[in-house]
């Protein structure tokens, strides 16, 4: 069972806080990003997909950052 990153509660936060459709999309978009890290981290685990992924994840909440809060 993978450990529950710090960007998982984020996203239920931010569902939470604002559960607009953007922002309900973006959780979304949240949840498919962090099963990929974990994918990406137990399959090859020197591949480096998951610090691309991290990077992905900081990006995401800039934009939810932006949106939610104009």
């Amino acid at each position: 069972m993978p450990k529950l990153g710090p960007y998982y509660f984020l996203s239920v936060w931010v569902y939470c806080y604002n559960p607009n459709w953007h922002s309900s999309y973006l959780v979304v978009l949240f949840y498919l990003v962090q099963y990929i890290g974990f994918f990406g981290r137990y399959t090859d685990p020197d591949s480096g997909l998951s610090t691309n992924i991290h990077y992905v994840q900081v990006k995401v909440v800039m934009q939810i950052k932006v949106k939610t809060h104009g």
